[in-house]
């Protein structure tokens, strides 16, 4: 058992190197959060001309976050590791008020190195679907967005920038990390075997191709630019367009459609041929008694809600 005195030295060492560590874990989380912040904290609200400067924006936004976070990481674990040793030799002290104390700061010093450690890993994701981590890896091969154990770095800036994912026909099960393609402007998905698909922080996207998969539920509310929608060959029971004013694209032909609502299209055409030549999309889809004409033949096309654009047309109930 150590003396009282040297215990005290001890307790005094450890509170000293926690101090650092949880200075350097705090700055560990401040670059994770800003660098997500960066990722995912802004909403177009209308469409934008190419060439606005986005990858500028993306370049000058590029502080290095990740690194930042990893060596204030670092640092963190390591004088937390100190702070845990020195407290554990000062709990050999007979005094109960500092092996108390010593106790504590054990314990503050091992959450403060995990936390630093979390904060690190934290620009690292791992993708669910073994097709789709290795086109990512083929399309980013020899820009260091990979690590070894097969997880990908979500603030590279490749990642970043990234506008455009073809995955048609890759056996994907699961497009699960395609949040953090937070640019993409073009995604297709086609011939796949996804189930669901979750584009809430996918904002830019302008074309989207989804056919000939197991798609049920398909909700578009937060892709409120896309203009293309290629949905057809899945399992959809109802499509809801309405917030997707900048829509002029859509194929979604042989589906298990009931419900279907296109008036957000109404503010994409002033024109009326343009207005009359997407009438006939729809209206190509569906016959005079509103059953699909193509859709399965479960599915009933029961509600179609055109007619606030399509005012011309006086056969739309």
């Amino acid at each position: 058992m150590l003396s009282d005195r040297n215990s005290k030295w001890y307790l005094i060492a450890a509170e000293s190197w926690l101090t650092v560590a949880q200075a350097y874990e705090a700055v560990a989380k401040k670059a994770l959060e800003e660098a997500k912040a960066k990722v995912f904290g802004k909403k177009p609200s209308t469409l934008t001309n190419e060439g606005s400067g986005e990858d500028e924006d993306l370049e000058a936004t590029a502080s290095n976050a990740d690194s930042k976070a990893t060596a204030a990481a670092y640092f963190a674990i390591f004088e937390a590791q100190l702070a845990i040793k020195a407290a554990r030799q000062a709990k050999s002290s007979s005094d109960r008020s500092v092996e108390t104390i010593a106790e504590e700061i054990g314990n503050a010093a091992i959450k403060a190195e995990r936390s630093a450690h979390e904060s690190a890993e934290g620009f690292y994701v791992e993708f669910e679907d073994s097709h789709f981590t290795t086109y990512l890896k083929r399309l980013f091969k020899g820009k260091n967005v990979f690590r070894e154990d097969g997880k990908m770095n979500f603030y590279a800036l490749e990642v970043r920038k990234t506008k455009s994912i073809d995955v048609e026909g890759k056996s994907i099960k699961s497009l699960k990390g395609i949040e953090y393609f937070t640019v993409l402007k073009e995604l297709n998905c086609s011939q796949n075997e996804l189930g669901s698909l979750n584009l809430r922080n996918n904002h830019k996207l302008l074309e989207l191709r989804r056919s000939d998969n197991k798609i049920s539920k398909l909700n578009l509310s937060e892709e409120s630019i896309l203009n293309t929608l290629i949905c057809h060959d899945n399992q959809i029971h109802s499509l809801d367009l309405s917030k997707n004013t900048y829509m002029t694209h859509l194929e979604y032909y042989r589906n298990d459609m009931a419900y279907l609502d296109a008036t957000g299209f109404r503010n994409a055409f002033e024109d009326t041929a343009e207005k009359r030549r997407l009438f006939d999309i729809f209206w190509s889809e569906c016959k005079a008694d509103m059953d699909c004409n193509r859709n399965k033949q479960s599915g009933e096309l029961k509600t179609l809600k055109i007619r606030e654009f399509l005012k011309d047309y006086t056969e739309i109930k």
